[in-house]
């Protein structure tokens, strides 16, 4: 039976912030804390750009309101072609090729973004869950490690100790996932995350970290350590269906 990491249900409601945020040239203090917004088509010049802008943008939000990401994403298109200096645009592009699983098309336009404002934290955590997507490790962690240092938010780190089972440093995931269970953060903090099926659980964070925990010790070949953590985490958590899958892992090995 094979051992299950956790694995996040990442930034769903990051893509569709931008998403309803009806295409807004935006300023804001830290995720998803609008300070300013602005409709991107008010600030397009008068004429014939204007006008053509003011169409696509309405079939923006028509397909946006009938969850057509495709024909949104073609508005989009014609909209950047018009205003290639907006940067709000491009940040709603990346957004759309999020929602539809685009993964390559995300690293390339927020790749992009962050190369004119490498300060972008909405852009750098979508490039972040692209690359992990698309099975670029180093890549992913890099980025995460990245909004980390802005943030220091227990999902990020959380993330980052995830990478680096995955990457198999060992050393630097245990070291990850002690200050994770010192933190005091963690406590009431829940995370969303795929199971079986399509299906997908709210776990305790503390519950998460001690399944990747026992994940971490039982690859080091510490089953009894291993056990414990998976008990623990379905004692904060007796729904924890990856826990109880791992536990039974463990309770099956001879």
């Amino acid at each position: 039976m094979k051992l299950q990491v956790l694995h996040f249900v990442l930034l769903a409601s990051l893509a569709l912030g931008f998403l309803n945020s009806s295409v807004v040239a935006q300023k804001s203090k830290g995720k998803n804390t609008p300070v300013e917004t602005t409709p991107a088509f008010e600030v397009a010049k008068s004429g014939t750009d204007a006008g053509s802008f003011k169409i696509y943008h309405q079939i923006y939000e028509s397909a946006i309101l009938y969850n057509d990401f495709a024909v949104a994403t073609d508005a989009m298109y014609h909209m950047i072609a018009l205003e290639p200096n907006n940067a709000a645009l491009k940040d709603t592009l990346a957004a759309l090729y999020f929602q539809r699983g685009a993964w390559p098309q995300v690293v390339l336009v927020t790749s992009e973004v962050l190369a004119v404002n490498a300060e972008n934290q909405g852009a750098l955590e979508l490039r972040a869950v692209a690359n992990q997507s698309i099975g670029r490790a180093k890549e992913s962690l890099e980025d995460y490690e990245g909004l980390y240092k802005r943030t220091k938010s227990p999902y990020h780190l959380y993330e980052i100790a995830a990478l680096q089972f995955s990457m198999k440093r060992f050393g630097e995931c245990e070291l990850s996932i002690r200050q994770l269970l010192a933190s005091e953060e963690i406590k009431d903090k829940t995370i969303v995350i795929s199971v079986q099926d399509g299906r997908s659980q709210d776990v305790p964070l503390p519950a998460a970290v001690m399944n990747l925990n026992g994940v971490l010790d039982l690859e080091q070949g510490k089953k009894a350590t291993a056990k414990a953590f998976f008990e623990n985490a379905i004692k904060i958590y007796p729904e924890f269906i990856l826990a109880k899958n791992n536990l039974d892992a463990v309770d099956a090995m001879k």
